[in-house]
Parts: C-alpha cells; structure tokens; sequence
C-alpha cells in the first residue's frame, strides 16, 4: 500500500474517534496534539468498514461516564459509547444529542428543561429514559464510590450542604437524602428539569460530552466502583467482551444505535471494530507505525512522535 494510500484508508477509520474526527496527521509532523497520526499524507476518506488499531501507552483512566475526566478519555467515549444531552461539534458549537434542543432555561437560569427524543437505545434495545439521565447524575454525590470525576453537579444543584461542605445527598446507594435530589432533578415524562444553586447561563454546556457526568446510566447495570470498565452503551459502539485494565480490548457496533438520532458530523462510526492496544512505549508505536507491515497499515496513535522520530 502506497504512503498515501495509506493514510486514506487509516483516517477512513480513525474519524470515528474524537482525537481522529478531523484529520490524521502525519507522524513526522513536530509538536505535540492528540491527533492520531499515520506515516503518509493525504485527504480524508469516508468509507465505512474495516479494522482500526488503535495503539497508545497511557491506559484508559476510566470508562465510567461519571469518573471520566481526562480529555482524551472522555473524547473518545462521547464518540465512540455514551451520548449526552448537548454535545459539542468539531468547531465547538454547542447542538442537541439526547435532547430535542440545547434545552430551556427558567427562573433567570436557575432551571434548565431538557426533553429526550424518541427512538434512542441502550445496547440491550431498551430505550433511554429520563429517569436513566436523572440516575447517571445522582452517582455524582456518591463520592466514596464513584471517585476521579468532575463534581459540578454538586456544585450547581440545588441541594443544602452539610456544615463540612459536602453536600446532604449522598447518592443512590445509602440514598440518604434521596428527597433533596428528587426535588433538584425532576422527570416530567421526556423531560427533565433541574434546579441549580444560582443562575447558570450556559449550563446547557456543562450537560455536554465534554462532562460526561450528565450522561445517562442504566440503574439495573450499575455496579458501583466496579463499573469502571464495564461499559454499557449508547452510543456507535459498544465492548465486545471485557474490558483489560492496562491492555484494552475490542470494540464493535452497537446495533441498537440510529444514526438518525444524532447530529450529523459528530459520530461518524466509520470502523466496523477496532481493536484497542495500550501501554506500548512511544518508540514501539512509531516503529509500528513507520514500517507499515501487516494491520499496522490500519492503524493509528494518539502519541506524539519521540523526538528522535521528527525530522
């Protein structure tokens, strides 16, 4: 396969994932980004099918929506399994995901509506439901459980604090002050509203991917700080198998995903699997790379080059 051949075929795949919605670039390029990157040059394909290798050293942190918190982590598991309220676009424009619209704001923006389409699946086919939104959230305030993520939920809902500062909802596993939650984060069929602290003008934002804490989670599949790994999805993509702390895993089509109920542009689901391999060295990863033998000629990196490889 030719160097820019090459390339095509490795972007034809690598847009589905957020560091690859854009372009591949060339791994002799100098400096840093997050871009995966392939040995040739050339324009970005289209085409659905194949196989990408995604090959990277630093583990995934987190795959539960609300523990994730490093960009690339989260990146990547807003494009490829869990979808938001909001999501941003490539360009940074905020448009609808879950919800029909960018959501209603009320009370001089201390309440924020948001209203779930219809038609939209977990991996089981079961559809999405304001009560699964209201859920994902409420695993926030258990913070000895569900640890490492963002805690603006706790920060922007109306619920009292505790003379330590923490707040008196606990979460959904002792429940201890379950009422409080209940009256900050309302179900009214699709909709669902939450009562914040003080006005937030752009907390449509904060529901976006880039917090995956608003995204949803499956009561019946929560398993606590073992879910750490153990993805359920709604989104393109869904794990085959299990997931390998420190090695990776397989990632296949989520068969109960519609295309139709996203915002063109944002998932491409482009790949039919990829295959995940982690905690290789930078200098492997290149050599890989470079020789161009094999599936390698499908794959790509989120690594910068070592310094020894730009020229």
């Amino acid at each position: 396969m030719t160097m820019t051949n090459r390339r095509v075929a490795v972007c034809a795949l690598g847009v589905a994932l957020a560091v690859a919605a854009t372009a591949c670039s060339s791994s002799k390029s100098k400096g840093g980004g997050s871009s995966p990157t392939s040995s040739g040059s050339g324009s970005v394909s289209t085409t659905k099918g194949g196989t990408l290798y995604y090959l990277t050293k630093r583990p995934v942190e987190h795959w539960d929506p609300q523990r994730l918190y490093l960009g690339r982590d989260l990146g990547d598991a807003t494009r490829l399994f869990y979808r938001t309220l909001t999501e941003l676009t490539p360009d940074n424009k905020l448009v609808p995901d879950l919800a029909t619209d960018t959501g209603k704001a009320t009370d001089n923006n201390r309440a924020w509506s948001f209203t779930l389409k219809s038609g939209i699946k977990w991996q089981d086919g079961s559809p999405i439901t304001c009560a699964d939104i209201k859920y994902g959230v409420s695993r926030t305030f258990a913070v000895n459980t569900i640890t490492g993520g963002p805690n603006y939920a706790i920060q922007f809902l109306d619920i009292p604090s505790k003379p330590d500062g923490s707040s008196q909802y606990e979460g959904p596993y002792t429940k201890k002050g379950q009422a409080l939650y209940d009256k900050a984060v309302t179900c009214s069929g699709n909709t669902i509203t939450f009562h914040l602290r003080k006005p937030v003008g752009d907390f449509n934002y904060a529901v976006s991917g880039a917090l995956a804490a608003f995204a949803p989670f499956k009561a019946a599949q929560d398993k606590g700080a073992q879910s750490n790994f153990q993805i359920f999805s709604d989104g393109p993509y869904m794990l085959q198998g299990t997931w390998q702390e420190n090695k990776g895993g397989t990632i296949v089509r989520n068969p109960n995903y519609d295309a139709s109920t996203d915002t063109p542009g944002i998932r491409r689901a482009l790949p039919d699997k990829i295959l995940w391999q982690e905690g290789l060295t930078d200098e492997t990863i290149y050599d890989r790379l470079l020789k161009d033998q094999g599936t390698d000629q499908f794959a790509v990196t989120d690594r910068s080059a070592p310094p020894a490889y730009q020229v």
